[in-house]
């Protein structure tokens, strides 16, 4: 008998890509999506109305389950969800962020392929995250596509089971046989499987992962940080760790022919829900987002600078790194500072030098303050002071 697999994701402003996510998860074999939509206010809903068609999809009431537990908010979701389809014809059922994209190696296989395959009650998916959209709303795949392997796994399960716990990353039920995305049994201790080892990282790419778009374009990337988390009162989403470098470990093909086939479908399925214009205001949304962000990072508290000192690695928009410099500047003027944030002076001026060199003299001059014996910072404020013609003394 052939399975049913149901996918459920939570939504928060994603309709910049959930025509992307949605039409991909049906291109490869996915029954049913539910999504449940929470704290939304770009244009969700619109595009759930031109798609209210399609059966195989619902957009369903996240916030509900918001007002009960803010902390538990995702977990309670995830165990509802798993719980109603118990006594349903689904078979299986899987948990995923509307970043997150099912994906077979050779781009070919439907997820029933998959299951049918591997065997198993819990098959976890490795992450491949990307690293190679520098380009605004670039489309999720390429022929060539570049990134790295992440520890943390997700996991499709039997509907079988009776689990005793639902988690973001894997289920926890007693007796499942657990294995990993080439048939292997997955071996973790007790309730700890929402990872695999470092030495499973330095095995060959699996033939099924989860692509992981968690940071597209740099601006993109910022935009996201205005989105906060229930779980958090920072006005930042503060899980972000910065932008990855340019360095990738991994390299994955898709033929041309192939990946032209899902490029022609995915335009048609745009067309026959006429959802252009819906994501064009998405987009929209996104680009508002990031100017907001940019007036966050100017006026951070001290605890925000901190987690955006590690938030911005990488970055190197012109305009957000002067909005940081502005805020450290204003930070700067109350009782002293730390010595990481003197560190962090000093980085975003060196950084904003060439485009900047003004600014970038200012916070040099912060940082001296703060630390007499510092021969780097004063031989750059010598080649600042040069270079806008001010006296060196």
């Amino acid at each position: 008998m052939k399975n049913k697999v149901k996918l459920v994701a939570i939504a928060k402003d994603e309709g910049a890509y959930l025509v992307d996510w949605i039409f991909h998860h049906l291109y490869f074999g996915f029954y049913a999506i539910d999504i449940y939509v929470n704290r939304t206010s770009d244009n969700t809903f619109e595009i759930a109305d031109k798609l209210k068609s399609l059966e195989q999809v619902r957009f369903l009431d996240g916030d509900a389950f918001l007002k009960q537990d803010n902390k538990n908010f995702q977990t309670d979701v995830y165990f509802s969800a798993y719980q109603n389809e118990a006594n349903s014809d689904i078979s299986h059922i899987l948990f995923l962020d509307i970043d997150e994209f099912w994906t077979p190696a050779n781009f070919k296989d439907e997820i029933n392929t998959c299951i049918s395959s591997l065997g198993g009650d819990v098959i976890s998916f490795e992450w491949f995250v990307k690293t190679d959209e520098e380009t605004q709303f670039k489309a999720p795949f390429s022929t060539n596509n570049f990134g790295n392997r992440g520890r943390f796994v997700k996991s499709i399960s039997s509907l079988g089971l009776q689990a005793l716990s639902v988690q973001a990353h894997n289920i926890h039920a007693d007796n499942a046989d657990y294995r990993l995305a080439d048939g292997t049994p997955f071996k973790f201790s007790g309730w700890k499987n929402g990872r695999v080892s470092e030495a499973e990282l330095k095995s060959p790419l699996k033939d099924y992962f989860v692509v992981h778009r968690m940071f597209r374009s740099q601006m993109e990337y910022l935009s996201l940080l205005a989105r906060g988390r229930p779980s958090s009162n920072m006005r930042f989403k503060d899980n972000r760790a910065g932008y990855p470098s340019k360095n990738a470990n991994e390299q994955w093909e898709i033929s041309e022919e192939t990946l032209s086939s899902y490029n022609l479908q995915r335009y048609e399925f745009i067309e026959r829900y006429q959802l252009k214009a819906s994501i064009d205001s998405a987009r929209e949304f996104i680009k508002q987002r990031y100017k907001n962000v940019l007036r966050l990072i100017e006026t951070a508290s001290r605890e925000e600078a901190e987690f955006l000192e590690s938030a911005l690695q990488n970055i190197d928009i012109s305009e957000v790194l002067t909005s940081y410099a502005s805020a450290l500047k204003a930070l700067s003027a109350k009782p002293a500072l730390k010595s990481n944030e003197v560190d962090t002076l000093r980085k975003v001026a060196f950084t904003i030098s060439e485009s900047y060199p003004r600014q970038a003299l200012m916070l040099l001059e912060l940082a001296k303050k703060q630390r007499e014996k510092a021969p780097i910072i004063d031989s750059r404020i010598k080649e600042l002071k040069a270079k806008l013609n001010l006296n060196a003394d």
